[in-house]
């Protein structure tokens, strides 16, 4: 009778895990274009005889459970591409509207204000009583003023102009990082009480790659099946069922601008910065680096500038014989001095205390400090002494340019291998409906025979009960 009964039970088995292996590659074919998803598997193993019957066929088919097919190590270096792309995505974004607010490629406006105030200085010496030129270098030097003005207030402009999108990411991140200390709870849970929450995980691997694209993060599995996250330059963001807390602040020592705090489960905070990576991390280093670096360098251009002109005409003398006076208004600091930079007072709306003569005693035809003011020209006093004027408004947009071309190059890289590393993840995790449908036949003719077993089986029965 044991053995009859076992027919059954084997039987039985067999209809179990058919059904479980047809369930299982009906949800790969219903979730073949879910983001995140991950192919699973039936996880099936022969069962043992009974226990006390020696050289006994094994009792059918055990169900252990449905498993995922993935590549843990696919999956950190895709976590690692996500956010290299990110980080080239925000720093070609931000360098780009930074070209276009220099005017790289077009009219550019400060090189033509200072080559018009030095043509008019040259003017001036050719013609140094001459009202027409006294009037043509006060124009153009206050055209050089508004340009630096005008080029310095773009690129704060740019600057502040990422405030918005710095604080949306910040909001994003804090979602999913809050997400995915949910998600632990709940799979935590869930698996305690003998489930297998596959799609949780997959949910949550998801939340992970959408940080990733962020900021650059590592992550790690514990034996409680806690995803944790921690940023990849230090500083942990998810443990367990706990998530950091990532705040924007006004920045009093960065022109007001936001910077982003991460505060600690611990109590502790830090403040992040390019390092941080991914898309944020881009942001950062585009608008605190190069935008930054730009701005100090159009505010020491303009200082040095002002600096060089202000001593030669302080030396030199008016057609009115006073000598001693500005031309620009002295910057009183580096910081600032390209949107301060305007005429002295002693000189705007009066022509004839422009400083041409070096002597007093040979006014009005001296010209030999307009010679020497218009000599700048060709001075190599900026870029610490290494550039002309000119020259170093050029490095600058080249700075910038060369910055943009190198971003837009890693952008494309990152590209590619992120496509190689998403393809590499779908040849284990992705679904093929080929292959499901194939899976989902053999889940359909299994079943069958098992069924055709617990018929044979309960045919069996009835012929042994019917001998009595």
């Amino acid at each position: 009778m044991n053995g009859t009964y076992s027919i059954l039970q084997i039987g039985w088995s067999g209809m179990v895990a058919g059904r479980l292996a047809g369930n299982v590659a009906s949800h790969n074919v219903a979730n073949a274009a879910t983001p995140g998803y991950s192919r699973q598997r039936a996880e099936l193993a022969a069962r043992w005889p009974w226990p006390g019957v020696p050289g006994m066929i094994g009792t059918g088919v055990e169900v252990l459970g449905v498993g995922q097919l993935r590549d843990a190590l696919v999956e950190g270096r895709l976590r690692g591409a996500l956010a290299e792309q990110g980080f080239s995505s925000g720093m070609s974004q931000v360098l780009a509207t930074a070209q276009t607010a220099m005017g790289v490629g077009q009219d550019d406006a400060l090189q033509q204000a200072l080559g018009e105030f030095f043509s008019s200085l040259a003017d001036l010496a050719a013609d140094p009583a001459g009202a027409a030129a006294r009037q043509q270098v006060l124009a153009s030097a206050a055209r050089v003023g508004t340009a630096f003005s005008s080029l310095r207030g773009h690129l704060q402009e740019t600057r502040a102009g990422l405030d918005t999108q710095i604080d949306g990411l910040v909001n994003e991140v804090q979602q999913r990082l809050d997400e995915i200390a949910a998600l632990n709870k709940e799979i935590h849970l869930a698996e305690s009480a003998g489930a297998r929450a596959n799609d949780l995980r997959d949910r949550r691997q998801l939340f992970a790659n959408e940080v990733a694209e962020r900021l650059s993060v590592r992550a790690f599995s514990d034996d409680e099946g806690n995803l944790n996250l921690m940023l990849a330059a230090g500083g942990v963001l998810v443990e367990g069922q706990q998530a950091a807390e990532l705040n924007t602040v006004v920045d009093g020592s960065n022109d007001g601008l936001l910077a982003v705090d991460l505060q600690l489960a611990s109590g502790a905070s830090r403040r992040l910065d390019a390092s941080a990576g991914g898309l944020l991390g881009g942001l950062l280093a585009a608008r605190d680096g190069q935008l930054r670096d730009a701005v100090d360098g159009l505010d020491q251009l303009a200082f040095d500038l002002a600096g060089q002109v202000n001593t030669l005409h302080q030396a030199g003398f008016g057609l009115d014989g006073v000598s001693g006076r500005n031309l620009f208004a002295p910057p009183g600091t580096v910081e600032g001095a390209a949107a301060a930079l305007t005429l002295d007072a002693a000189v705007a709306g009066n022509p004839d205390a422009l400083a041409a003569a070096q002597d007093a005693t040979a006014l009005p035809g001296d010209n030999r400090v307009a010679l020497a003011l218009a000599d700048l020209a060709t001075t190599s006093f900026a870029g610490a002494g290494t550039r002309t004027p000119v020259q170093q408004v050029v490095a600058l947009e080249e700075a910038l340019g060369s910055a943009l071309a190198g971003a837009e190059r890693d952008v494309e890289l990152h590209a590619a291998r992120i496509s190689q590393l998403t393809a590499l993840r779908e040849s284990v995790s992705g679904v093929s409906l080929e292959e499901e449908m194939i899976e989902l036949t053999k889940a359909q003719r299994a079943f069958e025979a098992a069924s055709k077993v617990i018929q044979a089986g309960d045919e069996m029965l009835e012929t042994i009960l019917s001998l009595r």
